[in-house]
């Protein structure tokens, strides 16, 4: 189901910007809060709301997005300024219109699947899909997991669905050898799986899809010492994440040491699938499609800003229809500032390129052996020596 919201599908846009507030990226500084010219006299219908929301690409139209509440509407100058400073500011990054929607309003609630609550009243305005006789219908005040696993060791959670949370799904923290094996796990309100710390812990043949934010979360090990985790994410599917989060809520983000992901099928979001911090990972044998499919400048893989972040292997991964029609350019695999190190890849891919922003070091190395079938003129690598300017001087 779906907040009450307008547009129902797809963006509104704006291309006057009035203020846009700080934007420390470019040494502006303000304490005025964001505001912007709106075209359309839609939001004069929520004068009287309690509380509008807007989720939009407020600065940067690629990688950057946020919801932020209205804190007044003037209809006389359409005007739309908002409550709280954005943290690149509004309208000063790449050219062009910015996106955004607007939810949670009783006003909007105008088709079938839509809800809207009303927070200081305690009631739920809901318009099914279809018929309730004999449906289960669900409102969860839930914000702490359904499952967790504290400092626990050789628990096996085999078979289990977990669903309509506000929080995370399941959670291990600590312990070893535990297992999730066979669960569907859906309808989060945050995190599908989060798996922090311990040693050898398995995620196995599960289903994780319409999360709030992230899929997967799995991280363990010692970086200082480069002491693996043991932990596996093997035969997945995760699908359809980031509802509520719509950039960096990765399908699985790895971080730590030692994280193997093998033979998972990714699919379907709006931004990044991949997301890799620390050392020493293994991404293997994983089908990968339709991601980034209304972001930009962004990779189906993501790694950077880290240049002790080494040693990770990727190879034998199937990419293909990645990316959307945005202007920048989007790829399969995104090294960003300061990364490098001896990664290694080996790729198949059908389409998205391979863009590097980073090589660290003077002596940071990065092969690249690549089968790759384009279907667009895009270049299969690109490069740029990113790494002396944006992550100081080389050593």
């Amino acid at each position: 189901m779906t907040l009450a919201r307008w547009p129902n599908n797809g963006w509104a846009e704006f291309s006057k910007m009035i203020e846009s507030g700080p934007a420390p990226w470019r040494n502006h500084v303000s304490e005025k809060l964001g505001a912007f010219a709106y075209d359309s006299d839609r939001p004069t219908r929520w004068l009287r709301a309690p509380a509008v929301w807007l989720q939009g690409y407020w600065c940067f139209d690629y990688w950057s997005s946020e919801a932020i509440r209205i804190q007044n509407i003037d209809t006389n100058e359409h005007r739309i300024t908002l409550a709280k400073q954005h943290h690149y500011g509004l309208g000063s990054g790449n050219s062009g219109a910015r996106r955004f929607f607007a939810v949670n309003l009783l006003e909007e609630l105008d088709q079938p699947g839509e809800y809207f609550i009303d927070r200081d009243s305690g009631e739920l305005f809901f318009w099914p899909p279809s018929s309730l006789r004999g449906a289960r219908v669900v409102l969860s005040t839930l914000t702490q997991p359904v499952v967790a696993l504290r400092n626990a060791s050789y628990v096996t959670l085999r078979g289990l669905t977990v669903e309509a949370c506000g929080g995370n799904g399941i959670e291990i923290k600590g312990g070893q050898n535990d297992s999730i094996v066979a669960c569907r796990v859906r309808n989060t309100g945050m995190d599908g799986v989060v798996v922090d710390g311990g040693t050898h812990h398995r995620v196995v043949a599960c289903d994780i899809f319409d999360t709030g934010t992230a899929g997967l979360k799995i991280g363990g090990g010692d970086r200082k010492t480069l002491t693996p985790s043991g932990h596996e994410a093997v035969n997945n599917h995760i699908h359809n994440v980031s509802r509520r989060q719509r950039t960096h809520a990765y399908h699985v983000h790895l971080d730590g040491v030692g994280v193997r992901l093998a033979h998972n099928l990714l699919n379907d979001g709006p931004h990044q699938a991949i997301g890799l911090t620390g050392n020493d990972h293994l991404i293997e044998f994983n089908e990968i499609h339709h991601t980034g499919m209304e972001t930009d400048d962004c990779g189906s893989f993501y790694m950077g800003r880290n240049p002790s972040e080494r040693g990770s292997v990727l190879r034998y991964n199937f990419w293909h229809h990645i990316g959307s029609t945005r202007s920048h350019g989007s790829c399969a695999f995104y090294f960003d500032d300061g990364a490098g190190g001896r990664q290694r890849l080996a790729i198949f891919s059908i389409r998205p390129p391979v863009e590097v922003l980073a090589p660290s070091s003077r002596t940071a190395t990065m092969t690249i052996p690549c089968a790759t079938l384009s279907l667009s003129n895009a270049p299969s690598l690109s490069a740029a020596p990113r790494g002396m300017t944006n992550c100081g001087k080389n050593t």
